[in-house]
C-alpha cells in the first residue's frame, strides 16, 4: 500500500497550477467591452514534463493512468535501463510484483501538463517528482483534486442560484432588477422561447446600471433556448437588461463562490459594530476565490498589498490556507527576477512581510522554505534599485503605490526604505529559522540608521515623507509613521512622539482609504488607542452603512456626496464597492480588541489580551491554527474557553474584582495560563 498518498490526485510541476489559474483568473477583465489584462509578466507552465516514480509491488497491481495533454509510460525493473512503453496508455495495464521504475512524459502547450495515476499500491501524489528539463526533480505539485475524471484545468467555482428583490420597468423592452445587496454572479434567462442579443448594463449602485453611457460593465449577449447564461460571472448589485425581443419567463442570477465558511463568531451589545462587522465578513467572502483578490467589479487581480492584508483578515474569519498558499506562490512568480510583483516597488516588499505573517499564524516552514530562494532573489534585486545616497528608489520604469495619495516613483519616499529595513529584518529571521548565515540584520539596521538620519525630526516627532533632489520636502505624512510604530522599529519614546506629533495630529494628512486605515488602526492599538481605533471603525465603516453599502469600499470619503462618492480614477464609476481591505473591521477587532494572536508560530503558544474596556458585551469565538478561543464578557463576568493548550490571558492589573491567586503580574498585566478543554471566569470590576 502506498504509504505516502492514500488517495491518489492529479498532480503537476510545483507552481504551475497556481500560475494556469491565475492567468484566467487574472484575464476576465473587461471595462465595458475592453479587454483589460494586467500589467505586469504573467508565468506560464511548464509544457513539457517528465514524472517519476520507484516502488514496489507486493502483488500485480492494475494501473489507471489519466493526462491532460499526449503522454507516454515507460516502466523498468528497478535497476534496468531501457525505454520499456506501456503500449495502451489510455486504458488500464497490469503489473507484476517486484520493483519497479515508472516515467511518464506529458506533453500541453494549450493548458497545465498534469497526470493521475492509480493502483491498489501506487497512487500519484506528493511522493511522485518531476522534472521540467532542466536540473533538479521536486516533488510534485498537487491541490486536492481526487476526481479522475476532472482535470485540474477544467477546475472552477461552484454556483448556486439567486434571486432578484426587486424589478422594474424602465421601457418595454429594459428591465432594471435590484438583488439587494452586492454578488459575484451568472445572470441566466429563464423559460427562452427565441434566439436575440441582449444587452446587460451592470452597477453596484442603481445609479450606475442607470447610466448606459458610463457603467463599468456592460455587455451584449446572444440568447437562445440553449445558451441562456452570460459569459462571466460579474461583480454587481443592480442590472438593467434590454431584452429587445427576446421572449422568456423570468431572470434569476448563478452566485459563483468559493466554499468556504468563516469559523469566527462576533457578537456585541453595539448593533452598529455587529453590522460592521457582518458586513465586513461578506465583503470578505465575496472576494475570496480562487485567490484573494481586490475587488469583484473592476480589477479582480492579485495584488500583492491587497492580499497581505488578506492573508490576516482570513486569519480572524475563514482561516483558509489553501487560497492563501495559492495566492503567494501565483503571486510570486519565477526566477529570475527581472522587475517588482504589481510592477510595484512597495509590493514586492509587501510579499516578502506576508510570508512571516503566514509563518506565524501556520508554523508551515516547509512552504516558506520552498519560496525562500524566491525570497533572496528579490531581496538582492532591491540592490540594483539603490541610489547614490544610499536609500531605496524606484527607477524611471518602476512604481510606487505606498498609498493613492503618496503614489509615484521619483522621489525618496521615508515609507520604502522602512519597509525595506522590515523586510531586510524577516529575511533575517527567516535565515536564523533556517540555519543560513546572512547579513541581513545588518543590513536593516544600517538602513534606519540613514532612514533616522535624513528623515527624522525628534522635535516634531516625525520622520518626513521624502527627499527631492536631496532636500526633505518638509512634507508631514503618515505613512512612514505608521510603519515605524507597527513594525517595532522606533523605541518607545520615540513611539510616543509619532503618536502625538503625527497619528494624533488633525494637522496632517488624514488617511481616505480602508488599505491603509488598516496599518493606521493596527499602529494606535500597538500604542493602547483601543478607544479611538472603536470610534474610528464605528464613525468610518459606520459612515459607509450609512451612505446604504452593503459591502465595504476601495475608498470612503465623507464629505463626497451623491454620485460623487461612487466616482475614482477620472470615471465616473471607477471605485469599487466592494474591495477586499475594506473588511479591515475583520482583522482589528479579532487581533486587537479581542486580542487574539499566536506568540510562537503555529499557534503553539498564544495570546489572548481582550479590550474589554471598549469591547462592552461580546460573544465572540476566533480561529486559531486546528483550534478556537471562545470568549464572552457579559454583567462584569468574563469567560474564556480554548481548544487547544498554550494560551495566556492578559488581563490590566485592577481589572479582576477576585484575581486567581496563580496569576503573573508582569508590565502592568495579570497574565493566566489558558489550558485546553478547560473554562475559566472571572470576576471584574464594576467600572468595566
Amino acid at each position: 500500500m502506498d504509504k505516502q498518498n492514500k488517495k491518489a490526485e492529479w498532480i503537476w510541476y510545483p507552481d504551475d497550477f497556481e500560475f494556469m489559474l491565475a492567468n484566467k483568473v487574472m484575464t476576465r477583465r473587461y471595462q465595458r467591452e475592453v479587454f483589460i489584462p494586467p500589467y505586469w509578466r504573467l508565468e506560464q507552465p511548464n509544457c513539457n514534463l517528465k514524472f517519476y516514480r520507484d516502488f514496489e509491488l507486493t502483488k500485480e497491481n492494475v494501473f489507471t493512468v489519466k493526462a491532460d495533454g499526449r503522454f507516454n509510460i515507460i516502466i523498468n525493473k528497478k535497476g534496468e535501463a531501457g525505454d520499456n512503453f506501456i503500449p495502451v496508455a489510455a486504458k488500464p495495464f497490469a503489473v507484476a510484483k517486484g520493483q519497479w521504475s515508472m516515467c511518464i512524459s506529458v506533453y500541453n502547450d494549450t493548458g497545465l501538463p498534469c497526470l493521475f495515476v492509480d493502483s491498489e499500491e501506487v497512487k500519484s501524489g506528493p511522493g511522485f517528482t518531476v522534472s521540467d528539463g532542466n536540473y533538479g526533480q521536486p516533488a510534485c505539485g498537487c491541490d486536492g483534486f481526487f476526481d479522475a475524471d476532472i482535470s485540474p484545468n477544467q477546475y472552477t467555482l461552484p454556483v448556486e442560484e439567486i434571486g432578484y428583490v426587486s424589478k422594474e420597468r424602465l421601457s418595454d423592452t429594459k428591465r432594471l432588477y435590484d438583488f439587494g445587496r452586492e454578488t459575484f454572479a451568472f445572470l441566466k434567462i429563464l423559460g427562452v422561447k427565441n434566439s436575440r442579443e441582449i444587452t446587460i448594463f451592470y452597477g453596484e449602485s442603481r445609479t450606475e446600471a442607470l447610466d448606459f453611457e458610463n457603467c463599468e460593465l456592460f455587455e451584449k449577449v446572444q440568447i437562445t433556448p440553449d445558451n441562456a447564461v452570460t459569459g462571466y460571472a460579474r461583480g454587481f448589485r443592480f442590472a438593467v437588461i434590454d431584452f429587445g425581443g427576446l421572449l422568456f419567463d423570468d431572470i434569476c442570477g448563478l452566485f459563483e463562490f468559493a466554499p468556504i465558511e468563516s469559523k469566527a463568531f462576533f457578537q456585541s451589545g453595539d448593533s452598529k459594530l455587529n453590522d460592521i462587522y457582518r458586513t465586513a465578513e461578506y465583503t470578505f467572502l465575496l472576494n475570496s476565490r480562487e485567490f484573494y483578490i481586490d475587488g469583484i467589479k473592476r480589477d479582480r487581480w492579485l495584488w500583492s498589498g491587497d492580499a497581505t492584508q488578506s492573508y490576516l483578515m482570513s486569519f480572524y474569519t475563514s482561516y483558509d490556507i489553501r487560497i492563501m498558499r495559492r495566492t503567494i506562490t501565483a503571486l510570486g512568480g519565477k526566477q529570475p527576477v527581472k522587475t517588482f510583483l504589481n510592477g510595484l516597488v512597495d509590493y514586492t516588499l509587501f510579499w516578502i512581510l506576508s510570508m512571516w505573517d503566514y509563518y506565524m499564524y501556520t508554523g508551515d516552514s516547509e512552504f516558506v522554505r520552498s519560496k525562500f530562494p524566491l525570497m533572496q532573489a528579490m531581496t538582492e534585486f532591491y540592490k540594483t534599485r539603490i541610489n547614490e545616497n544610499g536609500l531605496l528608489q524606484g527607477i524611471e520604469k518602476d512604481y510606487t503605490f505606498i498609498d493613492h495619495a503618496v503614489k509615484g516613483s521619483a522621489d525618496e519616499i521615508s515609507a520604502l526604505q522602512i519597509l525595506y529595513a522590515k523586510a531586510l529584518l524577516v529575511m533575517g529571521d527567516f535565515c536564523e529559522l533556517f540555519g543560513i548565515e546572512n547579513d541581513y540584520h545588518a543590513r536593516s539596521q544600517a538602513v534606519m540608521k540613514k532612514t533616522r538620519a535624513l528623515y527624522w525630526d525628534a522635535d516634531k516627532g516625525c520622520f518626513y515623507h521624502s527627499r527631492v533632489k536631496g532636500q526633505l520636502d518638509g512634507r508631514i505624512t503618515k505613512h512612514a509613521n505608521i510603519f515605524a510604530v507597527l513594525y517595532g522599529l522606533v523605541t518607545s519614546a520615540e513611539k510616543e512622539k509619532i503618536l502625538r506629533g503625527v497619528l494624533l495630529n488633525d494637522e496632517v494628512e488624514k488617511i481616505t482609504s480602508p488599505y491603509i486605515k488598516f496599518y493606521e488602526y493596527a499602529a494606535l492599538c500597538e500604542t493602547g488607542c483601543h478607544e479611538i481605533v472603536m470610534n474610528e471603525i464605528k464613525a468610518y465603516w459606520g459612515g459607509m452603512l450609512n451612505e446604504g453599502a452593503t459591502a465595504f469600499w476601495e475608498e470612503y470619503n465623507p464629505l463626497e456626496k451623491g454620485a460623487e462618492k461612487y466616482a475614482m480614477y477620472g470615471r465616473p464609476y471607477g471605485k469599487s464597492l466592494c474591495h477586499a481591505w475594506g473588511a479591515s473591521p475583520l482583522y482589528l477587532i479579532g487581533r486587537y480588541m479581542l486580542g487574539l494572536y499566536p506568540a510562537t508560530a503555529g499557534y503553539g503558544s498564544f495570546v489572548l489580551q481582550p479590550a474589554l474596556q471598549v469591547l462592552g458585551g461580546t460573544k465572540s469565538r476566533m480561529p486559531t491554527l486546528n483550534g478556537f478561543v471562545e470568549l464572552e464578557f457579559k454583567g462584569g463576568v468574563l469567560k474564556v474557553y480554548a481548544s487547544k493548550d498554550g494560551g495566556e490571558l492578559r488581563l490590566q492589573s485592577g481589572w479582576c474584582a477576585n484575581p486567581p491567586a496563580e496569576g503573573r503580574l508582569i508590565d502592568g498585566c495579570c497574565r493566566y495560563e489558558i489550558q485546553a478543554g478547560k473554562r475559566y471566569e472571572f470576576l471584574l470590576r464594576d467600572e468595566l
